[in-house]
C-alpha cells in the first residue's frame, strides 16, 4: 500500500538529479583543466578562476582573458598553476597533477572581451596520459548548422561563482543559433563588423545552470567547437557569441609544433 506513495516520491528525486548531471568521471573530465591561482584561501581547490582544455601532452588552451590584465598584457606566469584530473575544485584528489606554467601566448590579433579570445599555456613539464583518464581534445571540422545540440561544460552554477567551490563538474545543454541573434543582443559585438568565421552564437536551454565557466569550451558531437569569449554573464537568457576554435586551428597547430 505505501509503495504506490513511495513510488511517485523517488521518480521526482530521479528528476530533480538528472538536471545536473555528476560528471566527476565523465570523459569531459579528461580534458578540462582548472587554472588556479598560486596559493588556495582556505582549502585547495577555492583559487580556481578559470578553466582550459588539453590540446597536447605540453599545451593548453584557453581564453585569453583568464592569462591577461585589463591591458591585454600577460600576467605572470608562476602566479598560476594549472589542475589536471580535478572533478571537485574544493578537493583533492588522489589523481589530481600539479603543474607549473613554463609560457604562455596569447592570439596575436586578440582584443579583451571582443574577438580572438584564445590563448596557449606551455606546461612546466609534460602531463602523464596513460593512467590517469587524461587525453586532448579533438577540434571540430564539420559545419554547425542553427539549432544544433551542444554541451558547455565548466564548474559555474547558475548562482554564480561564490558557490561554484560548492560543486562538482557542471555540464549545461546549449544550442547554436544564427549569428544576427547574437549581434542583437550582444554590448561587446554591436559595433563590431558583423565576421561569424571566428564566432559562434550560441544559446542556454538550461536556466538553472550558467552556460559556462570562465574560459569554459563548448562540445559539439563530442568536439570542441566554442571556447568562452570574455566572462559569461548568468543573469541573461539571450544568446552570445563564443569564439569558434576550428578557425583558429592553423594557429593552434603552429604553436604546438
Amino acid at each position: 500500500m505505501w509503495l504506490q506513495y513511495l513510488l511517485p516520491f523517488l521518480l521526482s528525486l530521479l528528476s530533480i538529479s538528472s538536471d545536473i548531471p555528476d560528471l566527476s568521471y565523465n570523459h569531459f573530465n579528461s580534458h578540462l583543466v582548472s587554472l588556479r591561482s598560486y596559493n588556495y584561501v582556505e582549502i585547495p581547490g577555492d583559487n580556481h578562476f578559470c578553466s582550459g582544455v588539453i590540446i597536447s601532452e605540453l599545451h593548453v588552451l584557453t581564453s585569453a582573458h583568464c592569462v591577461t590584465n585589463k591591458r591585454g598584457l600577460l600576467m605572470n606566469a608562476r602566479r598560476i598553476k594549472l589542475a589536471f584530473c580535478s572533478p571537485l575544485p574544493e578537493a583533492r584528489d588522489k589523481r589530481e597533477q600539479l603543474v607549473s606554467i613554463d609560457s604562455m601566448v596569447v592570439y596575436p590579433l586578440y582584443e579583451r572581451k571582443n574577438q580572438d579570445d584564445l590563448a596557449v599555456i606551455k606546461l612546466g613539464r609534460t602531463i602523464w596520459f596513460r593512467g590517469h583518464h587524461l587525453v586532448s581534445v579533438s577540434i571540430g571540422s564539420d559545419e554547425l548548422d542553427v539549432g544544433k545540440d551542444c554541451l558547455a561544460i565548466g564548474w559555474t552554477p547558475k548562482d554564480g561563482r561564490r558557490k561554484m567551490k560548492a560543486n562538482p563538474l557542471l555540464v549545461v545543454n546549449v544550442e547554436t543559433r544564427p549569428f544576427e541573434e547574437c549581434l542583437k543582443s550582444s554590448e561587446i559585438q554591436r559595433n563590431a563588423q558583423a565576421a561569424s568565421e571566428y564566432l559562434i552564437c550560441l544559446r542556454n536551454t538550461d536556466s538553472h545552470i550558467c552556460m559556462s565557466d570562465i574560459g569554459g569550451p563548448i562540445f559539439c558531437n563530442g568536439h570542441l567547437y566554442g571556447l568562452a569569449l570574455g566572462s559569461i554573464n548568468c543573469s541573461v537568457q539571450a544568446p552570445i557569441f563564443f569564439s569558434y576554435v576550428p578557425y583558429y586551428n592553423s594557429w593552434l597547430e603552429l604553436i604546438i609544433s
